[in-house]
């Protein structure tokens, strides 16, 4: 990342440089820009952001985790719900990131 960003700030001095899967014009966007282009990699974008809107409005922990098939049925909070919302999103990211959808 910091060799294609150099390259991308110093382009008069530095004829090229090697980085892999680095966002380098990710610096420049908005903090969600990220998330918007790894949903366009998916053909089914659209439900996965109305899945992940509804996950996040709702509030019957009990139900979602039923509906999840989690063990704990105390096992989504107010104060874990985040984490696992950004464990999602990581999955979606790096399934992206390696091209697997």
């Amino acid at each position: 990342m910091l060799a294609a960003w150099f390259r991308v700030k110093y382009e008069h001095i530095v004829l090229g440089a090697l980085a892999a899967s680095a966002p380098v014009k990710m610096l420049h966007s908005d903090e969600f820009g990220f998330n918007q282009i790894i949903y366009k990699d998916f053909s089914c974008s659209a439900d996965i952001k109305q899945a992940l809107e509804e996950f996040y409005s709702r509030k019957d922990y009990d139900a979602m985790s039923k509906e999840l098939g989690l063990c704990d049925s105390d096992a989504l909070t107010d104060d874990n719900k985040n984490t696992f919302l950004a464990t999602l999103e990581s999955i979606f990211s790096y399934a992206a990131m390696v091209n697997y959808p």
